[in-house]
């Protein structure tokens, strides 16, 4: 829950039950935040609340911040096989679209989609690259919560293939780009 001293979640949801924007920019960064701290299922489930509220906030930065992370939530919860899967497909050729009017924007947030998409397919030489040059890209740009995120992602792709010295040394780079992001939380 989101609530603390000054914000009630549960009273806020109540008094803009018809504010969809409203209630879509909350349940985007509920999946963003859930995300990044590794509650996959709990933001795949605020990612589908947003996704049904999108359309009320077409323009808005947080749209995009929407589909992407709803994607990466997607990605982490189904395979290839799963129809849920044309899904994550469909967004990622919307990053595509996006990436090409404003890279600076969205090459990161396209490298890593593709990144995990390659990894859910068992293509590791691609996704290398792409976590490779996602980490560039955020760098680049000046996403620090991204970069970290993407080199946690990374880190965690060398453990599952059993390369610990790897997954070290990228795990030790997210930690340094959430310490500079200020994530005190996440690094505790």
């Amino acid at each position: 829950t989101l609530s603390h001293d000054g914000f009630d979640e549960a009273r806020f949801v109540e008094d803009n039950a018809q504010n969809a924007m409203g209630l879509c920019f909350l349940y985007v960064y509920k999946t963003q935040l859930a995300y990044l701290c590794g509650l996959h299922d709990a933001a795949y489930d605020f990612s589908v609340k947003a996704r049904e509220l999108l359309h009320y906030i077409t323009g808005f930065p947080s749209t995009m911040s929407g589909v992407f992370y709803g994607a990466l939530c997607a990605c982490e919860r189904f395979s290839p096989q799963d129809d849920e899967w044309q899904g994550v497909l469909k967004d990622l050729e919307q990053l595509r679209q996006w990436d090409e009017t404003a890279p600076e924007n969205f090459r990161h947030k396209l490298l890593l989609l593709q990144a995990e998409v390659a990894r859910k397919e068992g293509d590791p030489s691609r996704a290398i690259d792409r976590y490779s040059q996602a980490v560039v890209a955020a760098r680049k740009s000046g996403f620090t919560h991204e970069d970290a995120m993407i080199r946690e992602r990374f880190a965690g792709f060398w453990y599952a293939a059993g390369n610990t010295e790897l997954g070290d040394y990228y795990l030790r780079g997210a930690y340094a780009q959430y310490e500079a992001w200020g994530a005190r939380r996440k690094l505790a």
